[in-house]
């Protein structure tokens, strides 16, 4: 599952998401798959703080996981508040807005 030679972005993800945004979640499913079983969909609710600061949360409901992290935005600037989901299916997996679901 998330297996990171088939990865696949929406229309919607690669022309409004920051590719370092992207980049930093695809790490995160890496890293959880170390720690705990890991669901076929990952939900993701991404904001901006401030001038300075973005918020992911990331959740997934069997097993229940929430984790919450704070990055530097650095330069990126979100438009608005973004819900993603990434759903891996049989050999691929893929990242979208929550509305392209």
């Amino acid at each position: 599952m998330f297996n990171k030679e088939k990865r696949y972005v929406t229309k919607g993800i690669n022309e409004n998401l920051d590719i370092r945004l992207q980049l930093r979640i695809w790490n995160l499913i890496d890293g959880l798959k170390e720690l705990i079983e890991v669901d076929y969909l990952q939900i993701f609710r991404i904001s901006q703080i401030n001038n300075s600061r973005i918020e992911i949360v990331h959740e997934q409901e069997i097993p229940e996981y929430k984790a919450i992290y704070e990055i530097d935005s650095q330069d990126i600037v979100l438009e608005s508040d973004a819900k993603i989901y990434i759903v891996s299916e049989n050999d691929y997996s893929v990242i979208m807005f929550a509305e392209e679901y």
